[in-house]
C-alpha cells in the first residue's frame, strides 16, 4: 500500500480547511420591462433590495424560500417566489464543518403589466 508523505498530507488539510461556508447566496432579479424596484423578503422580513432592475441581490442562506417583489411607476405591482435549494458539501467543505449549503433558483423573471 502507498503511503503518502507528510507534507502532502499536511498540505492538503491545510487547503481543505481554507474552505469556507458561504455566508450569502445570489439571486439575479430581471423584470420586462426593466427599471423596477424590487424588494426580496423571507418570511415577511425584507432582506435584500435590486433598485433598478436588472441586477444582483446577495441574501443570507437559509432553507425558507424568498419572495421577489416588484414596483415601477405606470405598472402594476407583481411577485414571485423563489425556491430555496440546498446542497450537501464536498468533501473538503466538509473537512472545513460546513453542513448544507442553500442557493436559489435563479433567475427570477418578472413580467410587469400596464395599469
Amino acid at each position: 500500500m502507498h503511503r503518502l508523505p507528510l507534507p502532502i498530507l499536511v498540505f492538503g488539510l491545510a487547503v481543505a480547511g481554507c474552505v469556507s461556508r458561504p455566508d450569502r447566496a445570489e439571486i439575479f432579479v430581471e423584470t420586462r420591462p426593466p427599471g423596477a424596484d424590487c424588494t426580496l423578503a423571507r418570511d415577511g422580513e425584507p432582506i435584500a433590495t435590486v433598485s433598478p432592475t436588472p441586477g444582483i441581490a446577495w441574501v443570507p442562506p437559509g432553507a425558507d424560500d424568498v419572495t421577489v417583489t416588484c414596483r415601477r411607476n405606470g405598472f402594476r405591482d407583481t411577485a414571485a417566489v423563489t425556491r430555496s435549494l440546498s446542497r450537501n458539501p464536498s468533501l473538503s467543505e466538509a473537512l472545513a464543518g460546513s453542513i448544507t449549503h442553500y442557493e436559489y433558483e435563479n433567475p427570477v423573471v418578472l413580467a410587469l403589466t400596464p395599469q
